[in-house]
């Protein structure tokens, strides 16, 4: 009788261990992208495939050795700085596996080019002569309609003071109007107070002060029913229910899910300034950088030898800091910039080529992306605030008795 052989198929199955410093099967590659550039540094992401770790990998610049790392992630950001503006390089890199050389695709960038310090001034001195007035923040809409909050004191038609208050100033891109928003707190009293924070998402939703929503058509007082006894300095969010303010004795309130929350920040310094990008959120304080996450605040940052009164970034590669000098944070390192101004109030900016900060005497500076200039306005002003949109910035503050606003429109 004839023998019947049977076949048994058995499923190959392939366990791939998580640690990577074994031998890996499979089309090995590796690949650089542009994460980032400024005017002088640039920050590229390599990414590598089917090959053990960690490695030595070899980056080419200008078809020029660069320098070897020694990669222990399959996804690491690289930094190179010391760049020249305005220019293009390629980069590319190499490894080995076995006796197999890897090479990646070569990639060009261009650095950016430094902005002109070509700007117009023009300034505004507001209030009456008898009683200071002062301007506290700014937030630019468009070159055509700018808001302005403080507390602007003026005179009646008969030339004597009114002591009634205005905390709202518009520009309309000829002349600026005065107005009086009140606050109506939660047993319903009418306020009329100096307004000291302003953040716009846009032109109908808009957040001042201690805390009303202009909606495009009305302001509304929203009570925050959390225990506030505090000076609200400063507000920032992604959208109303991603939305933080800030203030003295280390308050940070947020608006998570419609509701208002009060974040320990484990300071009772006064927490200055807030600014976010890159879904990163981080504040000033003193000596220290402060970052909010998850609803919940920590010190990121301790600087006893600085004080830090703003922060201001794009993303997560490049932080600035102004105060007492206006510092940098690239690859994990602080550097000191612009030496010659040790007081800047605050530092706002639209790219690494274009960064404006304020300061005491009437001062403004710029940072083009390679250098800081300064500008000197005759008001002598002590500016508070200063924001950038295009290529419009407005800085606000006084001087001993009136408030000052100054527009740049950069050529």
């Amino acid at each position: 009788m004839p023998k019947l052989h049977f076949l048994v198929f058995l499923p190959l199955v392939a366990f791939l261990s998580c640690n990577t410093t074994g031998p890996i099967e499979g089309k090995s590659s590796i690949s650089l992208s542009i994460d980032d550039v400024s005017c002088t540094e640039a920050w590229l992401r390599i990414k590598t495939s089917n090959i053990s770790l960690p490695k030595n990998v070899t980056i080419f610049k200008d078809n020029q050795v660069l320098q070897t790392v020694n990669l222990v992630k399959s996804d690491t950001l690289l930094y190179f700085e010391s760049l020249q503006c305005n220019r293009n390089y390629s980069f590319r890199c190499i490894t080995q596996k076995n006796f197999e050389t890897i090479t990646s695709e070569e990639i060009s960038l261009q650095t950016l080019d430094t902005t002109s310090n070509n700007i117009s001034w023009q300034t505004f001195v507001l209030g009456s002569s008898t009683i200071q007035s002062t301007f506290d923040d700014v937030q630019i809409i468009d070159d055509e309609n700018i808001w302005v909050t403080g507390a602007l004191f003026q005179n009646d038609s008969l030339g004597n003071l009114d002591t009634d208050i205005y905390n709202l100033i518009k520009w309309n891109g000829i002349n600026w109007k005065s107005e009086r928003v009140y606050y109506y707190d939660h047993y319903g009293s009418k306020n009329l107070s100096e307004i000291s924070s302003l953040f716009v998402f846009n032109e109908n939703d808009i957040w001042l002060g201690d805390y009303t929503h202009w909606n495009g058509s009305k302001f509304i007082s929203v009570d925050l029913n959390i225990p506030l006894p505090y000076y609200i300095l400063r507000s920032w969010g992604y959208s109303f229910n991603n939305f933080y303010i800030v203030g003295n004795s280390g308050m940070i309130a947020s608006h998570l899910q419609n509701n208002w929350v009060k974040i320990e920040s484990g300071t009772t310094d006064n927490i200055t300034d807030i600014w976010g990008a890159d879904g990163l959120i981080y504040c000033a304080s003193n000596h220290e950088i402060i970052q909010i996450k998850d609803n919940i605040s920590g010190i990121l940052e301790i600087h006893p030898e600085w004080y830090i009164g703003s922060v201001w970034f794009k993303n997560s590669n490049k932080l600035f800091a102004s105060g007492s000098g206006v510092f940098e944070k690239s690859n994990n390192k602080w550097k000191t910039t612009n030496t010659e101004n040790y007081n800047i109030q605050m530092i706002r900016g639209i790219d690494y080529n274009n960064i404006f900060g304020i300061s005491t005497g009437g001062m403004i500076t710029h940072y083009n992306g390679n250098t800081w200039t300064n500008f000197t306005m005759p008001n002598g002003a002590t500016y508070r605030s200063v924001a950038v949109k295009g290529k419009t910035v407005v800085c606000v503050g006084d001087n001993s008795i009136f408030g000052v606003i100054t527009i740049g429109e950069m050529n």
